[in-house]
């Protein structure tokens, strides 16, 4: 299981994986805007941010 946190200050979107270390959400690890990154965090294809 894969549990990754919202937007951080950078714009990058990470998370702790089962190896307990910090692991960029690799469909779209970077965004530009929040907007962005809710749009990224609504379609959560590998259902990593909402199971």
């Amino acid at each position: 299981m894969q549990r990754l946190s919202p937007l951080k200050v950078n714009g990058k979107l990470s998370g702790i994986r089962q190896d307990v270390q910090w692991h960029g959400y690799e469909p779209n690890m970077y965004v530009k805007t929040i907007e962005q990154g809710f749009a990224v965090i609504d379609h959560d294809e590998y259902a990593c941010f909402f199971g």
